[in-house]
Parts: C-alpha cells; sequence; structure tokens
C-alpha cells in the first residue's frame, strides 16, 4: 500500500508486507524490498540501456569490474566512484543496499552515496579512508581503484619524467610529453 495514497498499492513492496502496514525499512529487518520487473535487460534508475547492454557485454567477456569503469570512465567521462557503480549495474539505490547488507550497524542511503560521487563539488562530502575501503569491498575492487582519478604529482618526480639511456643518463627535453603523458616543464640537470 502506497502511504501517500492509500487506494495505490506501491509496486516496490513485496507480498510478504500485511496488508494495511508500512514498514520502515531501516527498522524492520524482514522488510524486502521486490521489483515488479526484472533487472537484466530492462532500464534502471540513472542507467541507459546501451550503458546496461555495454556493462552486461564487457562483463560477459570476462571482463574485470576494474576493467568495465575504466571503459566508463573513459567513454562517458565519469569519475571513479560513479564507474565503478555503474560497472555492476548499480543504481545509487543498489549500491546503499549492498553496504547495509555487509555492514548492518551502520546503514547508509542512496544520499550519502550521491554526496561521496559528487566531491568535489559544494555540495559533496569527501569520503573518509574508512568509507573508501568499505566501498572497495562492496565494489570488489582496489581501494586506488576508486582513486584513480585523483590529483597526481608524479611529473615533479625527475626520475619519473625522464626517459632513461642504457648507459643511465637523462634524456628528455623541455615541452616533451613522459611516456605517462606529463609535460616537461622545466629542465634540471
Amino acid at each position: 500500500m502506497n502511504p501517500r495514497n492509500p487506494t495505490r498499492t506501491d509496486h516496490r513492496l513485496s507480498a510478504l508486507v500485511p496488508p494495511g502496514t508500512v514498514p520502515n525499512p531501516i527498522t524492520a529487518p524482514s522488510f524486502t524490498v521486490v521489483h515488479r520487473r526484472g533487472r537484466r535487460g530492462k532500464r534502471r534508475r540513472g542507467m541507459s540501456p546501451e550503458l546496461l547492454g555495454l556493462v552486461e557485454e564487457l562483463r560477459d567477456a570476462g571482463f574485470t569490474w576494474v576493467q568495465i569503469a575504466a571503459v566508463l570512465r573513459e567513454r562517458y567521462r565519469l569519475n571513479a566512484l560513479v564507474a565503478m557503480r555503474l560497472a555492476h549495474g548499480w543504481s545509487q539505490r543498489d549500491a546503499a543496499d549492498a553496504w547495509c547488507a555487509l555492514w548492518p550497524d551502520d546503514l547508509k542511503t542512496f544520499k550519502n552515496f550521491s554526496y561521496w560521487e559528487i566531491h568535489p563539488s559544494p555540495t559533496g562530502y569527501a569520503p573518509s579512508l574508512a568509507v573508501l575501503g568499505r566501498l572497495a569491498e562492496v565494489y570488489e575492487c582496489a581501494l586506488v581503484d576508486l582513486l584513480v582519478d585523483g590529483p597526481n604529482f608524479r611529473h615533479r618526480d625527475r626520475a619519473h619524467v625522464a626517459d632513461r639511456l642504457d648507459d643511465g643518463t637523462v634524456q628528455l627535453a623541455l615541452g616533451q610529453q613522459c611516456p605517462h603523458g606529463c609535460t616537461v616543464l622545466v629542465y634540471v640537470r
């Protein structure tokens, strides 16, 4: 039953909920959410059919979650957290449900995921290291996979920037790019 309109049935509530009751999903441990339509092949909130099809195709081809997220980051210009969630084919609500299943004493909602994913915008929150560790467990990846789009200061390390010849000497000119894409701005001997 829909609490806003008692005459309309809410398709998200399962048949296990007694008629006339509206359980609170946080306090009622027996609450079960069942979707009327199957997930596979159907449009999910926040995922176009094209994106969902790509994710399923890559997974069926044997790609890892990290590899799928990399494809999504490149193709759709997503940040690492969003790409990793979408690599699983999850909405923010699905990710929150996975979190709550693993840590029922530390419940999170889709809004928490939204805040973490839009960081560093003024309305976003930076996930703590502990949260990133748990997100890595939820997404079955390494913590660094969630930070791959973060700041990178390797270009300041001369050893990183320089291409070394067989004799150990450095051969790289101003304006030249290293193999990682960093541009040499200063040449120090």
